[in-house]
């Protein structure tokens, strides 16, 4: 329970512990429900990118995939999604809502946000933020600005399904006056409606970007090679474009460190027991540590699989380890 004069203002400026607290919460398994005064009186957040009108296009997309009940709760306060959790405390259903909700704001941000690309999605929206962002044709990633807090979706390839997402509050003490309230509600309406995401989502803050635990590259400019050149400093063989084109911006750089290794392609998106890893073997139980979380990583070397750090080195031992085991050496 969040009161904005003992976490969001410049005297008592506590957002972004909030935001660390509750990614490790995230990432423990906990679901974490921010409510606010406002949420108390009844007043739901009336957030100009998530549109009612764009719902029925978004439950035609999603099929079965999604229940008008489920998408009601953006509208709603902290309390209404408490409660219906409360009464059906089932994971699908907000799993689900977690999964389409940027493509519920997508319409609003191509109209009225910045096509960029080139970083991960939070460098994006942070730049937003500071009036940085670069526009860039026919890129993947969509960036909006509303006040101090700023959304950028990635869509790659215009798969709907596999969105990436980042939500960035403006926490410098300059950014926390009275007219901050909006968009700090903005951001804990977002921070809750992602709930259970099995998809990338970063939610996080300007301070919180820069501290010890979270890092992310500057933007550059999007260039996406078409053939069998990253950079014109590494070529890529037709299997290793393949999973370059296939990865997100912030992987790209693995990809060619583990290209230029000679290492055989790995499988993008494989699903171990229902997880999602980005890059693996898994006809020697291989994954690269690429956006795993502890409890990632804890799960899928309990079912065998060996994780490895995103280099050269690292991959090479790891392979070379399993593959020895598969010719019984």
């Amino acid at each position: 329970t969040d009161g904005r004069r003992w976490h969001a203002t410049p005297a008592h400026n506590r957002l972004a512990d909030d935001a660390e607290k509750r990614r490790n919460l995230r990432d423990g398994g906990y679901q974490v429900v921010a409510v606010t005064h406002q949420d108390l009186l009844g007043t739901p957040v009336d957030s100009a990118a998530l549109g009612r009108e764009h719902v029925p296009s978004v439950l035609g997309f999603a099929g079965d995939g999604l229940a008008k009940s489920s998408l009601d709760l953006v509208f709603g306060t902290a309390l209404d999604l408490l409660v219906a959790w409360v009464q059906a405390p089932t994971a699908v259903p907000r799993q689900s809502l977690a999964h389409f909700l940027p493509v519920l704001a997508l319409p609003v941000l191509a109209a009225s946000g910045v096509r960029t690309g080139g970083a991960p999605v939070e460098s994006l929206a942070l730049a937003a933020l500071d009036g940085a962002t670069t526009h860039v044709e026919n890129a993947d990633t969509v960036v909006w600005r509303s006040s101090t807090v700023a959304v950028a979706v990635r869509v790659p390839s215009s798969e709907f399904h596999d969105c990436e997402i980042a939500v960035v509050l403006d926490d410098a003490d300059e950014a926390l006056g009275d007219n901050a309230a909006d968009a700090w509600r903005e951001w804990l309406l977002w921070s809750n409606l992602l709930q259970l995401r099995q998809r990338p989502a970063v939610l996080t803050t300007r301070r919180h970007l820069e501290s010890a635990s979270m890092s992310v590259a500057a933007p550059t400019p999007a260039a996406a090679p078409s053939t069998g050149s990253t950079d014109g400093a590494v070529s890529l063989s037709a299997d290793w474009q393949t999973v370059f084109d296939e990865v997100t911006d912030a992987v790209k750089g693995v990809v060619v460190r583990l290209a230029d290794a000679g290492l055989p392609a790995p499988v993008v998106g494989e699903e171990v027991d229902g997880l999602p890893v980005e890059l693996s073997w898994p006809a020697v139980r291989v994954v690269c540590d690429v956006e795993l979380t502890d409890s990632d990583r804890e799960s899928l070397q309990t079912a065998g699989w060996t994780v490895c750090a995103p280099d050269r080195e690292s991959a090479i031992a790891a392979l070379d380890l399993d593959s020895s085991k598969n010719r019984g050496s």
